[in-house]
């Protein structure tokens, strides 16, 4: 999934992350001989504003390049490097000039395949980031690799029967309004987590606690309990889901897992769990969540993140919570 915030809008069917973005970002892939693949990415650019661009070009995990391999296409000779292009551990980083209103500029990259033997059918997708020096991120496209392209397209081909077989039902049952397809949210920097099943957050459940059962799924492995307060929060579309945002700072933690959580924990929300946001939450509130260590992801510039997923808890911190306050708190 990718990411940007803005102000409170109106969500639209079939909105995507183009709409608000300045630049247009497209990427081709191809194999241009055994473990080496180039992939094309051109740039439109729909303000007059933009004239230079810095692109963090992410990398599938355990590929690699080098600063030779990353060029300017044939058809963009416009653009220049205003610094050789460096590359590390998950990404290349450059940044490029020339660009003008409503043209198209491409330039191009070359990535080799480990040498060690891999499985590219489950290699998670990258972001590749177009960013301003005073707009911030004015372009982001996620990819992934080829070879899931291709294997698509043959399953789509050998499936085509069960689909013109199963139209008449699909007709039939309304589409619902959550969309409950996995995420992968990108933070800045290009790592991603996973997000799948995101509608299933527990809120509004401290009635039912029992401090046994609280501390009993605090001390389990990969388990966590932590008591934050929220310094900044923001509303951000990923794909065609709304998440709500927060940025918190850690006051109490508990748990097996408690050792994981950093001091600062940016918290990710997706609107689909209308219980938990039926109090909208505020600068300066504190709450409560219960979580898991697998899903605790950092950025390329070290925040940590935490997008909250079935059976997760998320509560705001009140009188009737007591039960799960004692154990985060008073352990």
């Amino acid at each position: 999934m990718r990411i940007v915030a803005r102000k409170r809008q109106r969500s639209r069917r079939g909105l995507t992350q183009d709409d608000y973005y300045p630049v247009r970002m497209t990427v081709s892939q191809e194999r241009i001989h055994k473990g080496t693949i180039r992939q094309t990415v051109c740039l439109r650019v729909l303000s007059p504003l933009v004239k230079i661009i810095e692109v963090t070009h992410g990398l599938y995990t355990g590929y690699s390049t080098t600063p030779n391999n990353v060029a300017v296409s044939a058809n963009s000779s416009s653009l220049n490097f205003i610094s050789t292009p460096t590359v590390s551990s998950f990404a290349v980083h450059f940044v490029l000039s020339g660009f003008k209103h409503n043209d198209i500029r491409c330039y191009e990259v070359g990535v080799t395949e480990p040498q060690r033997s891999h499985e590219p059918l489950h290699l998670a997708p990258v972001a590749i980031t177009a960013r301003h020096p005073s707009e911030g991120v004015i372009g982001l496209i996620l990819i992934t690799h080829p070879d899931q392209d291709r294997r698509k397209s043959r399953n789509k081909r050998n499936n085509s029967h069960v689909k013109v077989f199963h139209e008449s039902l699909l007709k039939r049952i309304p589409r619902g309004i959550v969309d409950e397809s996995i995420d992968t949210v990108c933070f800045a920097g290009g790592q991603c987590s996973c997000a799948e099943s995101t509608c299933g957050v527990k809120c509004g459940l401290c009635a039912r606690d029992s401090s046994k059962d609280v501390k009993a799924f605090i001390t389990a492995s990969r388990n966590f309990g932590a008591f934050v307060r929220i310094r900044a929060l923001d509303r951000v579309l990923v794909e065609s889901s709304f998440y709500t945002h927060l940025s918190t700072e850690i006051r109490e933690k508990r748990g097996a897992a408690e050792n994981q959580i950093s001091e600062k924990l940016d918290i990710w929300l997706r609107e689909c769990n209308p219980r938990c946001i039926a109090q909208p939450p505020a600068v300066n509130d504190s709450y409560l969540i219960l979580g898991e260590a697998g899903a605790l992801s950092v950025d390329s510039f070290g925040r940590q993140h935490y997008v909250l997923r079935n059976l997760d808890r998320f509560e705001r911190a009140a009188e009737n919570c007591a039960a799960l306050a004692n154990a985060i708190v008073l352990g």
